[in-house]
This record gives structure tokens, C-alpha cells and sequence, in this order.
């Protein structure tokens, strides 16, 4: 959002002439450019966001997992144990 909003303010600067622009570039292809700039942010944004989501959806499989590895873990604990007691005659 900060990008986006910075890229707009240069933009609208250069066009009311308190930032320099090229000599041979037109409003029009400062627009353009403008354009593509706030686009490539957007598409980074939505990036950002698929990848944030499919670590949420990571984690939470991994949340789900956890307890039912828990139960395992023991029971191999509880067998282990068991198993030393049987083979000691």
C-alpha cells in the first residue's frame, strides 16, 4: 500500500512540475509507466498473499497432525515399555 501510494506521488509531482521529468518523455508515458508500477505491486501483493495462505493452510494441517502423533508417540512408549518387561524372564 506504501508503494502504491509513493509511486502515486511521485507521479502526481512530476506532472505538476515540482520533480523533473525526461525531457523527451509525455505525461502520457509518465501515466503508463505509472501504471505498471502500481500493477507490479498489485501482483506482488496477491504473491504475498497465495503464499501466506498456503503456509496457513501448512500449518494448520500440521496443528491437526501434531495431537494424533502425540497419541502414537506414547503407545510406542507404552508398547516399548511392555515389550522390555516380556522378554526379561
Amino acid at each position: 500500500m506504501i508503494a502504491v501510494l509513493s509511486i502515486l506521488v511521485v507521479c502526481f509531482l512530476q506532472i505538476q512540475g515540482f520533480i523533473a521529468i525526461k525531457p523527451y518523455d509525455t505525461h502520457q508515458d509518465l501515466l503508463i509507466g505509472t501504471v505498471m508500477h502500481v500493477l507490479i505491486c498489485v501482483a506482488q501483493r496477491i504473491l504475498v498473499a497465495s503464499y501466506d495462505a498456503a503456509n496457513l493452510q501448512t500449518i494448520h494441517y500440521i496443528m491437526q497432525k501434531n495431537p494424533q502423533l502425540k497419541e502414537r508417540t506414547l503407545d510406542l512408549q507404552k508398547a516399548y515399555a511392555h515389550q522390555d518387561k516380556f522378554w526379561r524372564w
